[in-house]
């Protein structure tokens, strides 16, 4: 809690006066970061936007996002406190917990727009594992391969329409 306090320019106890430990301070980052993530794909789920654009804008809305401190900070909270404590934290971050993706993607189905035989909330932690794939392997390197832009559009692509140049139709079920 000292180096935070040096790096805030706040004193230790002014720390603690807000947070009873360090568990208490990450929590509330988190939540913070969290709210403004909801906030923004937010944003971009309630525009008037046809569900591609939608999908496309909240795809690289996240991955900008990505491109900060977030994840690092993310990363370093799992690597450096207990493992039960980062269960407990894992549990709290609900950002995607039945998210605007999910209600783009029951509304696409309740408008014929797509496949209502689909799970809307199995297809959005579909479309969430491909971007935050990517998030990962950015991370891990140099960055996203490409700009945030074309990234989203050629996830939202493959997401809604396949990658087979002549899709067959699926048998029967």
């Amino acid at each position: 809690m000292q180096d935070i306090a040096d790096a805030a320019g706040v004193t230790k106890a002014a720390l603690y006066y807000h947070f009873k430990d360090k568990i208490d301070l990450v929590s509330s980052i988190l939540e913070t970061e969290e709210c403004q993530l909801k906030d923004g794909m937010d944003e971009f789920c309630t525009s008037d936007a046809d569900l591609r654009t939608a999908l496309e804008a909240t795809a690289a809305f996240l991955f900008r996002s990505m491109q900060g401190d977030l994840p690092r900070l993310i990363m370093d909270v799992y690597k450096q406190l207990p493992r039960d404590t980062t269960r407990k934290l894992k549990m709290q971050q609900s950002v995607f917990d039945d998210s605007c993706v999910t209600q783009l993607l029951r509304d696409a189905a309740e408008e014929g727009v797509t496949d209502s035989e689909v799970d809307p909330e199995l297809a959005s932690m579909l479309w969430f594992g491909m971007v935050f794939a990517q998030i990962r392997v950015a991370r891990m390197g140099d960055g996203l391969p490409m700009e945030p832009d074309v990234l989203a559009r050629i996830i939202t692509g493959i997401f809604l329409d396949g990658f087979l140049n002549n899709p067959v139709s699926s048998p029967e079920r």
